[in-house]
């Protein structure tokens, strides 16, 4: 998927160098303004929310929602492939782990958490 000659370890979380990624059914892509029609089609949903850190979004707040995503590398909108219709999104984020601690081996964590 990434056409980087070379890419190091530390770079396999980069997705800000990529534009789209397909699989059989689906396209990631980055959100475009455009998308705030199908973006309301499930942020309005109050089970589709439930457990995001956000409410219910009105038709008013997807189009400020869609275009604020279109400009944060972050959000990747998931579409269908066969309709390119908007289902879903994605969201990437590094962070470090909680606590200072990385477990690679799950037998010697010494951690203490």
């Amino acid at each position: 998927m990434d056409d980087r000659a070379g890419a190091s370890h530390n770079d396999q979380y980069e997705v800000n160098s990529l534009k789209v990624l397909e699989t059989e059914r689906l396209i990631l892509r980055r959100f475009k303004p455009e998308d705030a029609t199908d973006l309301y089609e499930y942020l309005s949903r109050e089970d589709v929310v439930k457990f995001e850190p956000y409410g219910v979004h009105d038709e008013v707040q997807c189009e400020a929602e869609a275009l604020r995503r279109s400009g944060d590398p972050a959000f990747w909108a998931v579409c269908l492939k066969a309709s390119g219709k908007l289902i879903g999104n994605l969201y990437f984020q590094q962070q470090q782990p909680a606590g200072g601690c990385w477990i690679t081996d799950l037998q010697s964590c010494r951690c203490g958490v």
